[in-house]
């Protein structure tokens, strides 16, 4: 036997032993159908999350009128969950039919909405209850990224980078739904709004049935056997990829540098610089949205980027580095909405290019846990730059403590580039057209 026939034999025994495997039973026509299927279960997930990236920050900084402390630590709580779960989250989606999973998790995503509407209609609602919200809320986020990033490579078959995009369009651009519902909240109340979220987080159940099943083949082992372990598999993958571990480097310093200037200094200077409330918060994210939505239709439209590593980076820089230099100067709230708007532009390239490398780079059978270090990186600096932002305004002033992110970041993009190949990395995948 030849050396080309054994090497043939030992790739084919090695693909029947992976731990997933996808069924599309007629083709293309059943991926594109999957695709479909998976942007609007993506939908079902993002119009909530939008709703609650506006009414959560203002109950915590307008409706409590909390000071920049405890709104940090209110955001800290959101986030702090991922630290602890999502790297079992990552294991548990590469060892169970994530189809069954996503719709479990959407059931369960729906009760805290609905118990924090219940708090308000009885008078009990307070602080403490909004922590146990953030808390419960930041569990199922922890579960469902990891499990979503692995069905998509399902959907995906071959053209990851286009469907990639086109989940990063749908998640920014629905979120604006989102937005636009919670700006009510000053003329209608939370609660009301609270049961919308609850709904439809729910509906996710149904629509996930839709979805094509990803499952255990029959020559792998039990999930107890393989579960020892299993957890800490996603690293290996990692430290052994110079080009996934340089995004998740990066991937870290932009949450612990941008994660809490977006959800604590940009509801604080809307109160306190401004003098607006939740109306002024969904504008100000609809313009993030709004840059980001067109930016991926850009990309969508002209096939992809080939250097992601170049633009990865490029759009570290003239996205949230940029906006927040000039939001430091005390420009006008119009001024504001136009840089917010060109840093979603820089997110939309950002998201889009990180997903893809990892996507490209990683095996099938490591994809949720891979994904599960991935959030957990953007996660765990997330809890860190939010309890610190609010102190650093407390003690700073708003305006001040926007200075100090851009300075940080060019430092880290200044050691990325030196240091690391990612501004010559390239697409594995030709980018579609």
């Amino acid at each position: 036997m030849s050396a080309g026939q054994r090497q043939g034999q030992a790739e084919k025994g090695e693909a029947e032993t992976v731990e997933q495997r996808v069924e599309h039973p007629d083709g293309v026509a059943a991926a594109t159908n999957a695709t479909r299927v998976f942007l609007t279960l993506v939908s079902a997930w993002f119009v909530p999350h939008g709703l609650q990236i506006v009414l959560y920050p203002w109950l915590l900084a307008v409706y409590l009128h909390l000071p920049p402390e405890q709104v940090g630590l209110g955001q800290m709580f959101l986030q702090v969950p991922g630290l602890f779960l999502v790297l079992w989250a990552g294991s548990l989606a590469d060892r169970v039919d994530t189809r069954q999973l996503l719709g479990r998790l959407h059931l369960i995503a729906a009760v805290p909405p609905l118990a924090l509407a219940l708090t308000l209609w009885l008078g009990l609602f307070q602080f403490s209850v909004l922590l146990a919200y953030g808390l419960a809320m930041g569990a199922c986020v922890a579960f469902a990224n990891p499990s979503r990033d692995a069905m998509l490579a399902t959907v995906a078959q071959q053209n990851i980078q286009r469907v990639v995009v086109a989940t990063t369009g749908v998640q920014f651009g629905v979120q604006v739904v989102g937005y636009a519902l919670a700006m009510l909240a000053g003329l209608v109340g939370p609660a009301p709004l609270l049961v919308v979220q609850s709904a439809i987080m729910a509906s996710g159940a149904f629509i996930a049935r839709r979805l094509p099943t990803r499952q255990q083949s029959s020559g792998s082992e039990s999930g107890a056997k393989r579960s020892r372990g299993s957890l800490f598999q996603g690293f290996s993958v990692v430290v052994n990829s110079p080009q996934i571990l340089s995004v998740m480097l990066l991937s870290l310093a932009g949450s612990v540098l941008y994660l809490g200037a977006f959800f604590v200094l940009v509801p604080l200077l809307i109160r306190d610089y401004y003098g607006g409330g939740a109306t002024e918060i969904g504008m100000v994210n609809i313009g993030f949205m709004a840059g980001t939505m067109l930016m991926v239709w850009m990309l969508l439209r002209g096939g992809g980027i080939r250097r992601q590593g170049r633009a990865y980076m490029a759009a570290n820089l003239w996205g949230a580095t940029f906006a927040l230099s000039v939001i430091a100067t005390g420009v006008s709230f119009a001024v504001m909405m136009g840089v917010v708007a060109i840093w979603g532009a820089a997110a939309g390239i950002g998201m889009s290019m990180a997903r893809t490398i990892i996507q490209e780079h990683t095996p099938e059978s490591h994809r949720a846990r891979v994904f599960a270090v991935y959030q957990l990186c953007f996660m765990a600096g997330g809890p860190v730059g939010s309890l610190m932002m609010g102190y650093l305004i407390g003690l700073l002033g708003p305006l001040e403590a926007a200075r100090l992110p851009p300075i940080g970041m060019v430092i880290v993009l200044s050691m990325v580039f030196l240091f690391t190949d990612l501004w010559k990395l390239e697409a594995r995948q030709q980018p579609a057209g």
